[in-house]
């Protein structure tokens, strides 16, 4: 687990995720792109923003949330308790539960609606100039006008 560190560039397989995002996003019309300060988030918003000729943003609110004590661990107990957390929250609705040291669903969400509010817009629109793009642990986020957050992110 390594959500702090900015270090981590896209794999292989990120690289091509990207692309494949540009391409999906030709002829949608996207006002602003924001990204994670995270290299490997940095790398998306950069071949998404030059296959779409649009500046990208990096804030804060869209880095990865905290994991607490399982910052750099690597092991299976590690990767059990990441993924308890996240049942926690998404399928039991505990979002005030976090691992020890980390951030619970309520921090990500406060951080997230503040960030974008102090970059200018709305989190619940994409205005009027058409959807937002946003990238988060590389994986791209389309976040479109009809928004309802879910496990994926914007749907």
């Amino acid at each position: 687990v390594s959500n702090r560190d900015f270090k981590h560039p896209l794999t292989e397989k990120g690289r091509e995720q990207s692309w494949a995002l540009a391409r999906s996003l030709q002829g949608t019309p996207v006002a602003r792109l924001f990204t994670s300060p995270l290299m490997r988030a940095v790398q998306t918003a950069e071949v998404v923003g030059g296959a779409l000729g649009l500046p990208y943003e990096v804030t804060d609110a869209l880095r990865e949330y905290d994991c607490g004590i399982l910052e750099g661990r690597l092991d299976e107990a590690c990767w059990r308790l990441h993924v308890a957390q996240r049942e926690a929250w998404l399928k039991d609705r505990r979002w005030d539960e976090r691992i020890e040291g980390g951030e619970s669903f309520y921090d990500i969400r406060d951080g997230f609606v503040h960030g974008v509010t102090q970059s200018g817009g709305a989190p619940a629109s994409g205005g009027a100039g058409g959807p937002r793009a946003g990238t988060r642990q590389g994986k791209p986020r389309s976040c479109c006008r009809r928004r309802r957050f879910t496990s994926g992110g914007c749907s």
